[in-house]
């Protein structure tokens, strides 16, 4: 099981500046009760695809998902790593290419 450290300041909105080449183009709608639009960007191509990893608030990991590099959007439908509905809730989505990560928070409601 992975977890995260949520006391080292992951699970706030810590977007990467666009100079660092990673980062959230949208994240709608948020709080999100039924399915969310993760947008990403990433300048690098080299780096291959953008791993989203979606946390609940006690670390663990909920959900995996991916995207291509440059900008893409992509949609979740709320569910955990088994394909059951997440329940509502605070969650932290995780975007990581390389060395690069970006995070912000996303509601639950249901």
């Amino acid at each position: 099981v992975e977890l995260l450290d949520l006391t080292t300041g992951v699970g706030v909105e810590d977007d990467l500046p666009d100079f660092a080449g990673l980062g959230f183009s949208s994240l709608y709608p948020n709080p999100a009760s039924q399915s969310v639009s993760i947008g990403v960007y990433s300048q690098s191509s080299s780096a291959g695809p953008v791993e989203i990893t979606v946390f609940d608030v006690l670390g663990r990991k909920v959900a995996d998902l991916e995207a291509r590099h440059g900008t893409d959007e992509i949609r979740w439908n709320l569910t955990d790593l088994g394909g059951q509905s997440v329940p509502p809730g605070l969650y932290v989505v995780r975007l990581n290419q390389g060395s690069l990560t970006a995070s912000r928070p996303l509601t639950v409601l249901r």
